[in-house]
């Protein structure tokens, strides 16, 4: 694409910059063209959660706390052995050991976390029931206790034994050598005996019930919302590995053609207005090419439809309502061929015949050279030669000839008839005509050493009018 090209569609049409970054706006624009599929995930996400909490009951939560309080001792040295307490009572084995000593109901969870930083445990359990979710906490909370502390007790137990012996040994003598041993035995043994270090006590036993109530329009929204993440991302995912073209930048991301301009459907007044003025877009663009006078476009499909598109015979209507002679040839075999009229096939064998063969349209500067007579197998007289000769002919009644050629997928006479031409653009239908189309009809007319003007994608849900020769009186 030529500077003034380029700058004249971005002018147009906005067309983005570097297609190597992935744009916002491109982005949006994938997710638009699966809307539908978006908009099933959300919905889907949305059905799947209020489903969920149709099914779901309200739930209670019972706590109960318990401390650790450890005399001569900082508060968070206590904290510290508290986090270790809340690890055990966690583990799987644990709490499954004390759910069974304490007769916990099946389908009740019960479990331990501290508060903030201090050395309380919570130990909540979540039921079906207020009662049954106190009870089970409390249940929990005071088989932990009894348990650690039952471990503390008999460590010291231990220690306290050791040390009467001993006090027995050394009193066994009668008069001791060093009394303050005795002394400090007992009071050893006195200060075991009251040693409450790292043992857990009773804070709250029935802390209370919370009740954890279903957030019906909260979870149908998150359900939503998540239902529309991964709608999004299976649209993103679809349109990178989808060789449909749907937009100008699939055509510059996925082909080795440059996009030129979209046509939008004329569904309505507004969108009939909007394509032509697309069309006008697209003469301005390739009058900005260095083109010698008198030159001959060529339109042609990249797919392998067989019907013409209609782009040949909006630009030679553009063209001829601007004032300028303009000569549209229908070489297509969709182009007006008959088996009765003569027109292309004919001028092929002889390109004097072009001036006779010629036909008025309903635009006063607009002549048509019709297909011709066919029966499929005349299309072989085409050669690169013949078809030049016939322009040459037509280029001395016309300032601007529009050729309609056969799809390029579908014809390789196509090659010839855009070799001869002095520009060719290629029109992609839009969701239709896949990325590998595009690429293959650019490649061959490259061979054929054919100019490629760059690609149009087209939306092809709307007929647009191609104009007609009108019939001669004879």
């Amino acid at each position: 694409m030529t500077a003034s090209k380029k700058a004249e569609s971005e002018r147009y049409i906005d067309v983005p910059g570097d297609h190597r970054a992935a744009s916002p706006g491109r982005r949006v624009r994938q997710v638009w063209n699966y809307r539908w599929l978006v908009i099933a995930f959300a919905v889907l996400g949305a059905g799947a959660a209020t489903v969920s909490v149709a099914q779901a009951h309200t739930t209670y939560v019972g706590k109960s706390t318990l401390v650790v309080a450890s005399p001569n001792r900082p508060t968070d040295q206590d904290a510290v052995i508290v986090q270790g307490y809340v690890q055990l009572f966690n583990d799987e084995a644990v709490n499954a050991r004390l759910a069974a000593k304490s007769e916990i109901p099946p389908g009740v969870e019960v479990q331990a976390a501290t508060a903030a930083s201090s050395p309380i445990v919570t130990v909540d359990a979540t039921a079906g029931d207020p009662r049954v979710a106190q009870d089970a906490a409390e249940r929990m909370a005071g088989a932990f206790r009894n348990d650690i502390n039952a471990m503390q007790q008999a460590r010291l137990g231990a220690a306290i034994k050791d040390a009467e012996r001993r006090l027995e040994k050394v009193l066994a003598t009668g008069a001791p050598d060093d009394p303050a041993e005795a002394a400090a035995l007992q009071n050893r043994i006195m200060e075991m005996s009251a040693d409450r270090t790292n043992e857990l006590q009773v804070l709250q036993p029935r802390a209370g019930v919370t009740e954890i109530s279903t957030q019906t329009g909260l979870q149908i929204a998150l359900g939503g919302i998540g239902g529309l993440a991964l709608g999004i991302l299976s649209a993103l995912a679809l349109a990178t590995v989808s060789t449909r073209l749907k937009n100008l930048d699939d055509i510059r991301e996925k082909t080795t053609v440059e996009p030129l301009i979209e046509i939008p459907a004329g569904a309505n007044v507004h969108a009939i207005q909007m394509r032509q003025e697309r069309v006008r877009t697209l003469a301005n663009l390739i009058s900005l090419e260095d083109l010698p006078k008198n030159a001959a476009v060529v339109v042609a499909n990249c797919s392998g439809t067989q019907a013409p598109s209609p782009l040949a015979g909006e630009l030679a209507g553009f063209w001829a309502r601007q004032g300028y002679r303009t000569v549209l040839i229908g070489a297509d075999r969709g182009g007006w061929c008959d088996t009765d009229s003569h027109g292309f096939l004919e001028a092929l064998d002889d390109s004097t015949l072009v001036h006779a063969l010629l036909r008025d349209s309903d635009i006063e500067t607009l002549k048509i050279l019709p297909g011709g007579r066919t029966d499929g197998s005349d299309w072989r007289r085409i050669t690169r030669e013949r078809v030049a000769a016939v322009l040459d002919e037509i280029r001395t009644v016309a300032d601007v000839i529009v050729m309609m050629a056969p799809p390029v997928a579908a014809s390789g006479d196509t090659q010839l008839i855009c070799a001869a031409a002095d520009l060719t653009v290629l029109t992609v239908v839009k969701n239709v005509t896949r990325a590998g189309d595009v690429s293959s009809a650019a490649d061959s007319l490259s061979k054929a050493h054919a100019d490629v003007f760059g690609a149009v994608l087209v939306d092809g849900s709307d007929a647009v009018p191609m104009p007609r020769p009108i019939l001669s009186a004879s």
